[in-house]
């Protein structure tokens, strides 16, 4: 096993805790209040679980084999072309989240720094930022992360402890007062928030395996987790039956004690500290389409797929003047179904798939003893 220029399970874990945030900061908080009310808590609680599960069994495939990959590990278990299939309605779903999160990003800085946004302005620094990050590779993003973490997730616990002296905890009561009722529905419309773990399939056999690696991972998935589960309990305790007005969850938190956080230009460096986070994820979910589409695609070089795949990002933006969600032009009914395969299927099916991996790698190792 070659273990240079692989991340490290730092790196990974790293990424988990932004991976784990996700789009669900900024609007999403407000989107659960209009599914589940009160009890939006108790949803958020139970996709992480599920999320937690799933990734759980994504790390077992790294039990087979340190360097096998998503791709060769499909391969020998389903076959090429279905291995090609399941790669492209990845590729599908990542990139749905990726133009989500250019609306969740636009809509952050127009809350946050430009009344007046221009997307000329926003776009071709991002644009080019996330470029550049694929084409140095999944270390080189990873590297950046572990040098903006610390100072993304204090300035998110700096928002919530500012926050925290105008919550009313007692907002939560009654619990499960429409019962579950609820739950299935919020769990369709919510589908494009949660199930981000699949993005770790990308990075199967590219991860420097060390001594306890699955807890460290799983350790960093779990803060972030709790850090997102503590942002948006902060958030539906502070505005209670009007949560569903307020869109941005940690921003508007923060604009409560607008006074006090404000001082001392304490609210510019938060403000750069989310936005670090923002453009970490999004560059992550740029590579992991990329890497994905290169699956699907062979070509010799890289940016033949990653010039054409921020063309269409461009091109959709502003067709539907950022509002990916709203126009209706990407999230289909179907496409929504897709995400809830890799959600909720596709990586509880993956014990199946690995004693298919083994028999069949049994059945190879049979043919070749004389």
């Amino acid at each position: 096993m070659t273990t240079t220029k692989r991340l490290t399970v730092n790196q990974v874990g790293n990424m988990l805790i932004f991976i784990a945030s996700g789009i669900k900061l900024i609007s999403f908080p407000s989107i659960a209040y209009g599914l589940t009310g009160r009890d939006s808590w108790i949803f958020i609680i139970l996709m992480v679980i599920i999320d937690t599960l799933a990734l759980l069994f994504i790390l077992k495939i790294t039990k087979l084999d340190p360097d096998l990959t998503f791709y060769k590990f499909l391969t020998k278990t389903v076959g090429k072309w279905v291995a090609k299939v399941i790669f492209a309605l990845l590729a599908l779903v990542i990139f749905i989240r990726l133009m989500l999160m250019f609306q969740e990003m636009k809509s952050f800085f127009i809350d946050t720094l430009y009344r007046d946004f221009s997307c000329p302005m926003f776009l071709v620094p991002a644009c080019a930022l996330l470029l550049y990050s694929a084409s140095v590779g999944i270390r080189a993003i990873g590297r950046t992360v572990e040098t903006l973490v610390v100072f993304a997730v204090l300035s998110g616990i700096t928002v919530m402890f500012y926050g925290m002296g105008s919550a009313d905890f007692l907002n939560i009561f009654p619990i499960l007062e429409n019962g579950l009722s609820p739950l299935p529905f919020a769990i369709y419309k919510s589908t494009y928030a949660f199930g981000d773990v699949a993005l770790i399939f990308l990075f199967l056999g590219n991860i420097k395996i060390e001594k306890g690696y699955q807890k460290k991972i799983l350790g960093r998935w779990v803060f972030g987790s709790i850090l997102m589960i503590g942002a948006t309990f902060l958030f539906f305790n502070t505005f209670d039956v009007i949560s569903g007005v307020y869109q941005f969850a940690l921003t508007d938190v923060a604009k409560v004690d607008y006074q006090r956080i404000n001082t001392g230009g304490l609210n510019s460096v938060i403000t750069i500290g989310l936005t670090f986070g923002l453009f970490a994820y999004a560059a992550i979910l740029f590579y992991c389409c990329y890497a994905a589409i290169a699956k699907v695609i062979k070509v010799k070089n890289k940016y033949h797929i990653l010039f054409p795949l921020m063309a269409g990002i461009v091109f959709i933006l502003f067709v539907s003047h950022f509002n990916i969600a709203e126009g209706r032009l990407l999230i289909k009914p179907w496409m929504r179904v897709i995400s809830l395969f890799f959600q909720l299927v596709f990586p509880f099916s993956i014990p199946l798939l690995i004693k298919i991996y083994k028999r069949k790698k049994k059945e190879v190792s049979y043919e070749k003893t004389p």
